[in-house]
């Protein structure tokens, strides 16, 4: 599941909406671990039969050779191993002075489960989550720090910032992982002691860190998915590890960065152009509303309960669709963060004539081949593309690939005369122009929005235009950017 699926399947929950999401990555090492342990084996055939002789009471090896009809020396080697494991002892005895062979109560049980219980060394490989401070095994894929950083993830740090050692492994702790991570004879595998950890590198866990605003209050909370589901255990851990301030949520507690107002100042019938609360509140909690009677469908209880929910679903599809159409016949409704992707998608795969886009920073997570191909189709069906970026004349934070995002902008608009695209200089700006279609304004950095491991909270709400008058008032005012000298 991509991380947009993931921003999107939960998008809503009762009382609240997405303001903001961030690509994270969480510590983990890889390690492997030296243990003392004791397994259950099969015994074999051999080894069996000789102990099974000393339950008759045949108590010396060439009695039991004789017995078996198997030569002495074959016979001493397994009551030799037998010895060594455990199983076997030598006995005085005290009439002669001599010693007899005698089952132990070790033996007893391995000739009763027909299984014999050796200790070895043995080196074990799993991880140690760096947050949750305990052994564990993960299953999806990790991710190096190189590679973490080209993803422009945001760095969890450790905490404490400490590399595990062997006081980390609870013997009980590896025994389990051992058995869930499977392979011959794990579930007969037993840690007495953790003797060293011989290696220990660092990964990283992908996650997405969504943060969630009340639909009114100014309560942030925030929540993390993993492999697209929500998971609550790192709750407490992130908060301590300071995730809140990672993310720039306790500096700006509740700061709405959100632009109603048309770029070039207010226009006439500004005041008409705003989404109405009543409207965007009730249709937030519809659709947290319909996700979660949803969700419980295939778990409910009994028939009455399933009853209730298809009904409350069909309910809320309704309203739903009743809201969509006020917003619709207003012309202007909000965008909620989660909604800019795919609004950038529809504008390069559906612009006819013209498409306007303006944002401060070009990122390579964002600007990747699918959107180069989508643009590049986009200005072969004949569509006028002005992309304006560049919040100052040099952008030193750029990675390799982000330069390399920005050639290939730049390599288009050289083969493309129905192209144009400049470095502004000095743009805050973030809007989207799709023909006389829509024009969305607001916080979203629409090239940068992703892949961006500096950024931290703002509640990237913005609003939708559909008014074509309105469209074309503020395409003639962004146009003169681009003939004017950046920085003008």
């Amino acid at each position: 599941m991509t991380t947009l699926e993931v921003v999107e399947r939960h998008a809503f929950k009762p009382g609240y909406a997405i303001g903001s999401f961030f690509e994270i990555a969480l510590p983990v090492y890889r390690v492997s671990l030296h243990a003392s342990t004791l397994e259950r084996k099969r015994v074999s055939a051999l080894d069996e039969f000789v102990m099974r002789s000393l339950v008759l009471g045949i108590s010396n090896s060439g009695d039991i050779s004789a017995f078996l009809g198997l030569d002495e020396a074959t016979v001493r080697s397994a009551l030799s191993g037998l010895i060594r494991d455990g199983d076997v002892s030598l006995v005085g005895v005290p009439a002669d002075g001599s010693q007899s062979l005698k089952l132990t109560t070790q033996g007893k049980k391995s000739v009763e489960l027909a299984e014999a219980i050796v200790p070895e060394e043995k080196t074990f490989q799993l991880h140690f989550d760096a947050l949750l401070r305990r052994p564990a095994w993960y299953r999806d894929e990790l991710s190096r720090y190189r590679e973490m950083r080209d993803e422009g993830r945001i760095e969890v740090h450790s905490h404490p910032a400490r590399r595990p050692d062997i006081r980390d492994f609870p013997p009980e702790e590896v025994s389990r992982i051992v058995r869930q991570i499977g392979g011959p004879r794990a579930d007969r595998v037993n840690i007495l002691a953790v003797q060293r950890v011989e290696q220990c590198t660092r990964f990283f866990r992908n996650a997405v860190a969504l943060v969630y605003r009340s639909l009114e209050t100014s309560d942030l909370r925030v929540e993390l998915a993993i492999d697209g589901r929500i998971t609550r255990e790192y709750d407490i851990a992130f908060a301590r590890a300071g995730g809140r301030e990672l993310l720039g949520l306790d500096s700006n507690q509740g700061e709405i960065a959100t632009s109603s107002e048309p770029p070039g100042g207010k226009q006439a019938g500004e005041d008409s152009l705003a989404p109405s609360p009543e409207v965007e509140l009730e249709f937030a909690q519809r659709q947290a509303e319909l996700r979660e009677a949803t969700e419980r469908l295939p778990t409910a209880a009994d028939d009455q309960e399933k009853s209730h929910l298809k009904q409350k679903v069909a309910e809320l599809q309704e309203r739903i669709i009743q809201l969509e159409g006020e917003r619709k016949k207003r012309g202007v409704r909000q965008v909620y963060v989660y909604e800019h992707p795919r609004l950038l998608e529809k504008a390069l795969t559906s612009a006819k004539s013209r498409l306007l886009l303006i944002a401060p920073w070009i990122k390579a997570k964002v600007v990747d081949t699918a959107f180069i191909g989508r643009l590049r189709t986009a200005l072969e069906r004949g569509v006028d593309v002005h992309i304006g970026y560049g919040i100052s004349e040099v952008d030193r934070d750029m990675t390799p690939a982000d330069r390399k995002a920005e050639d290939a902008l730049l390599s288009l608009s050289r083969r493309h005369k129905n192209f144009v695209l400049k470095r502004l200089g000095n743009t805050h700006a973030k809007i989207l122009i799709c023909d006389r279609s829509f024009i969305v304004t607001g916080s979203f950095n629409w090239l940068s929005f992703l892949g961006d491991p500096s950024r931290t909270y703002r509640d990237e709400q913005s609003t939708l235009v559909e008014i074509p008058e309105h469209i074309d008032d503020v395409y003639k005012e962004e146009l003169k950017a681009f003939a004017a000298d950046p920085g003008a």
